[in-house]
């Protein structure tokens, strides 16, 4: 405890906080270099997908915890979308699918995530699926916000009956 504050000596003990926002950091110099294998990605995935277990602190998180909670969130979508994007460069569609709906089951009204997560269900020809997932993201935006899926996703769920 120093001036009124307590802090955790890192030399003593270890957070799985501090761990993710390492992980994150990895992520993102990951997706600065150039040609990232399969292996390595899901090596990413599988680590991202085991620290980020929900919302740091819970549902129950006390006010004070709003701005790590946001900052954590934040960062976990945008390995999503990193890890995401080169999976799907690389042609590993089930493994985006799968990072994807977890993207989604944190933060149900992100909408890039159903996006990304329809293309990924196309490629594995998987139509009835993807369509559910555009029903889903529909109702979702619809109950929650009152709006409508953007036009790119709906351009997505239209080929999805054009080529059915």
């Amino acid at each position: 405890m120093s001036d009124g504050q307590v802090s955790i000596n890192d030399r003593v003990c270890q957070l799985d906080l501090w761990e993710f926002e390492s992980l994150c950091s990895e992520v993102t110099e990951l997706a600065r270099s150039v040609g990232p294998s399969i292996d390595q990605l899901t090596t990413y995935v599988d680590k991202l997908l085991n620290l980020y277990c929900g919302h740091v602190l819970g549902s129950e998180a006390p006010s004070w915890a709003a701005e790590g909670r946001e900052k954590a969130r934040s960062a976990f979508e945008r390995s999503v979308a990193v890890l995401g994007s080169a999976l799907e460069k690389l042609g590993d569609w089930r493994t985006a699918a799968t990072l994807y709906q977890r993207g989604i089951e944190v933060d149900g009204l992100a909408e890039q995530f159903y996006l990304r997560l329809m293309i990924c269900q196309r490629s594995l020809n998987q139509r009835t699926q993807a369509t559910e997932t555009y029903r889903r993201l529909r109702d979702m935006l619809s109950i929650v916000l009152g709006l409508k899926p953007s036009p790119e996703t709906r351009a997505i769920f239209e080929s999805l009956t054009l080529t059915s």
